[in-house]
């Protein structure tokens, strides 16, 4: 791997980096797009992730845009590595848009694909409106992504392999609506996406913690809520210590 990223010298220029880039990754591109590939995608995140740090162009930048872009479409067993990969960037780089661009993108995705495909690939894309959902409206698309479940939650053929998982999948979108948005924008969508949960995730916990969510949304105020979310990050944070 380190000798992938020491392989450009930082004073390449733009569009040769990012030729290099695409040319000498495209093995390990090809291994991690295969449905076994999980062992060679840390290296490609790490290898992409040096590379997105030490050549801050546009040209570059944009390179890696497309890149990324097609993997996730095309392979959504690759997510976790390219959501751990993006948390990164924007740790590392906060003055850069790049992950807004790419969570903007894949949530019009996500939105623009069959019921059929967004079923067999649930857990990735809801991980995906997860970390989406925290971004501000224009890229998380807040309405558009709950009428998405209310649809696939109304499906009379629902049918999960995991309830228990699946059930917290769906509510941690709908908390993390609660926690960074004001939902009063988007009240009956989300009060009926909760609502769907309720009645047709069959998880008893599931079940409580949706009418809990569905508790705050109709009775506290938007500060109220986030107080309680910050309270109760703080007790995970003293438990930890």
């Amino acid at each position: 791997m380190n000798c992938y990223t020491l392989c450009v010298p930082l004073h390449t220029k733009e569009n040769l980096a990012a030729e290099f880039l695409n040319e000498t990754l495209s093995g390990l591109i090809k291994c991690s797009l295969l449905s076994g590939g999980t062992k060679a995608a840390p290296s490609l995140f790490r290898i992409l992730f040096v590379y997105f740090c030490s050549h801050r162009s546009e040209i570059m930048h944009n390179s890696m845009y497309r890149l990324l872009s097609g993997i996730i479409k095309t392979s959504p067993h690759l997510t976790p590595y390219a959501l751990s990969f993006l948390q990164s960037v924007k740790n590392q780089c906060p003055e850069s848009n790049f992950h807004e661009r790419i969570l903007g993108h894949l949530v019009e995705h996500i939105l623009s694909i069959p019921m059929k495909q967004f079923c067999s690939n649930l857990e990735c894309y809801l991980a995906v409106l997860k970390i989406a959902s925290q971004e501000c409206a224009s890229i998380c698309r807040p309405r558009a992504v709950l009428k998405l479940l209310q649809k696939f939650l109304s499906n009379p053929e629902l049918k999960l392999n995991n309830v228990w998982s699946t059930g917290n999948d769906l509510l941690s979108v709908c908390r993390s609506f609660l926690k960074h948005h004001d939902a009063q924008i988007f009240y009956y969508d989300l009060a009926e996406v909760l609502c769907l949960v309720a009645q047709n995730i069959n998880d008893a916990d599931v079940k409580d913690r949706a009418k809990t969510y569905y508790s705050m949304l109709t009775s506290l105020s938007k500060i109220k809520i986030q107080s309680i979310f910050q309270y109760m990050h703080l007790i995970k944070m003293l438990q930890v210590l």
